[in-house]
């Protein structure tokens, strides 16, 4: 093969993944037709991209969608991103008030990826998490306080998702998110909390809660604040923090929804 010469597989990937985006929520058929792939061929290619989460299957239709995903391919370019002009500035003062860090994530497939943090402006803090870092959506407080303030169809199709692939461990998280009452605890309280943290860079040394950020009465992402289990308990952490952060979290809505 020359040098110069494009990888077919690559292209037809991305065709198909352009294809989607362009289309309302196509069909294999419609997508195989659109790009002038055989069926095999787009079947095959779907399915690796569902696989890496980039699309997913609609909820009781057999269409497909881009999921949160897609936006990691172009997350270098953050300069015109309202929701980090509108998050950054409150979060450094939150910081500099309280002293624990705090981070900014949204759902991108099956992760809930940092867009920011203030994790750098604190010395309370094991470790500095830079945009880009990922948590998973099932074992993190923010993951949880997405499931639980996302829309009922978003929820829905995530949680499908899981079903098809899950693995030993996400099945036992996938069992406490749709066999309890966890969600429902969760938005009646107004956040989310994991203690002792396992999936991080310093398993079991934090801790952590979250809460949404709601713009135009939707979910637009969530703020976790970290810190030390050594520092405070759950209890005391959400005692002192928990109006401070929902404060915060209306702020950086109130700033969105004004640029």
């Amino acid at each position: 093969m020359e040098k110069d010469q494009p990888i077919r597989a690559i292209t037809r990937a991305l065709s198909i993944l352009k294809t989607i985006n362009r289309l309302d929520s196509p069909t294999l058929t419609e997508i195989s037709r659109a790009t002038d792939l055989p069926y095999p061929t787009t079947f095959r290619i779907v399915q690796t991209l569902i696989s890496e989460g980039m699309i997913e299957q609609e909820p009781f239709r057999k269409r497909y969608r881009a999921t949160e995903q897609v936006k990691a391919l172009s997350f270098g370019f953050q300069e015109d991103d309202q929701l980090l002009k509108a998050a950054s500035g409150p979060m450094q003062d939150f910081t500099a008030q309280y002293l624990w860090p705090v981070t900014l994530s949204v759902r991108v497939g099956n992760r809930m990826m940092i867009k920011h943090s203030t994790h750098q402006l604190t010395s309370q803090t094991f470790t500095n998490y830079h945009p880009g870092y990922t948590l998973p959506l099932l074992e993190s407080a923010s993951g949880r306080a997405h499931m639980a303030f996302c829309s009922d169809e978003e929820r829905d199709t995530v949680l499908d998702g899981f079903k098809t692939r899950a693995t030993e461990r996400s099945a036992m998280s996938l069992e406490l998110m749709t066999g309890s009452d966890l969600l429902t605890q969760i938005q009646s309280q107004g956040y989310a909390e994991y203690a002792r943290t396992q999936h991080n860079a310093t398993p079991g040394r934090t801790s952590a809660f979250a809460v949404p950020v709601i713009e135009s009465g939707a979910l637009r992402a969530c703020i976790t604040l970290v810190f030390f289990n050594k520092a405070h308990s759950m209890e005391d952490a959400v005692g002192r923090y928990l109006a401070p952060l929902q404060s915060l979290a209306s702020t950086i809505g109130a700033n969105v929804e004004a640029e």
